[in-house]
């Protein structure tokens, strides 16, 4: 089915959204049980008709084993860093340095109790500019 989706455009996929599915576990369920069996042959057909592996919402392990995995770069595309920020969705500096390894980057997101802590309002310039530094 990547091929066809890939035909009809599709560029970049995530391997889940959140919770756990068939391929991964989702950044928020309470354990990390990786990449399964057809995640991995999910990523290498990735890889195989070119799209672009994002590792947004899903867990540590998965993501390091989809990494490890993938022989192409990889993205987290809307991620923020675990250590200023300890959000299940942000990631750890290990992921960070893995994904810059592949050749690819992380792109950060605005989202307030992601970025910071949680108010009102969005997350702050100066805020942002801690992440990317």
């Amino acid at each position: 089915m990547l091929e066809t989706y890939h035909a009809l455009g599709l560029r970049q996929m995530i391997l889940a959204c959140n919770v756990r599915n068939l391929v991964v576990e989702g950044c928020h369920e309470g354990c990390d049980g990786g990449l399964s069996a057809f995640g991995g042959a999910l990523v290498r057909e990735m890889n195989r008709v070119g799209i672009l592996l994002d590792c947004n919402h899903t867990g540590y392990l998965a993501t390091m084993e989809a990494m490890g995995t993938s022989e192409a770069a990889v993205v987290f595309s809307h991620s923020n860093v675990y250590a200023l920020r300890g959000h299940q969705r942000n990631i750890k500096d290990e992921q960070i340095q893995t994904c810059a390894a592949t050749g690819r980057a992380v792109g950060i997101n605005g989202i307030n109790g992601i970025a910071d802590f949680p108010r009102d309002d969005d997350a702050s310039l100066e805020t942002l500019l801690r992440h990317v530094a």
